[in-house]
């Protein structure tokens, strides 16, 4: 018999909300310019842990910044970093290598793990991202001649999942 107790319908009745709420998590919040060209680390932890939420709002808000934003991400020891992709195909918002010129990015999406909204230029990413032993996120700024101010928020919960059956986002 199936039981139903309305934990996954109001999960999914908040579309945009972080889906999971862990004991002892902490957040992180920063605000930072990014020339045209610069690399910078956004936010690094060491030890375990497990990322619940990743918010990042982006000013200019614009078809550019979304394509040319890059989000690397280096999980402990890996060669090669899990994440290395422009913002836009992070949350849905298309760019390259999708090749999506349209509007797509001058809309809304809301979905359970990844979104954006062009009026209030937030974006975010609730893919649980688990860690062991270290974690990075690296932005940087591949637009020409644009200025980019990034604030973001970070979720870190203690990570609750098994290395031996876990993998990485």
């Amino acid at each position: 018999s199936v039981v139903d107790d309305g934990k996954v319908r109001e999960i999914w009745n908040n579309l945009g909300k972080p889906p999971l709420a862990l004991n002892g998590t902490v957040k992180h919040e920063k605000k930072l310019n990014f020339k045209t060209g610069e690399k910078r680390i956004l936010f690094s932890a060491e030890g375990a842990g497990l990322i619940t939420s990743l918010c990042l709002k982006i000013e200019p808000f614009t078809f550019e910044t979304l394509a040319k934003i890059r989000v690397r991400i280096k999980c402990d020891d890996l060669s090669r970093p899990t994440i290395d992709m422009p913002l836009g195909c992070l949350v849905g918002a298309g760019g390259p290598p999708l090749k999506s010129t349209g509007e797509a990015w001058k809309k809304q999406l809301n979905s359970l793990f990844i979104g954006y909204d062009h009026q209030t230029f937030n974006t975010y990413c609730y893919w649980p991202m688990p860690f062991w032993s270290r974690f990075e996120i690296e932005i940087i700024n591949e637009c020409l001649n644009t200025e980019v101010v990034i604030s973001f928020a970070l979720e870190q919960a203690p990570n609750i999942l098994p290395k031996e059956s876990s993998g990485y986002f």
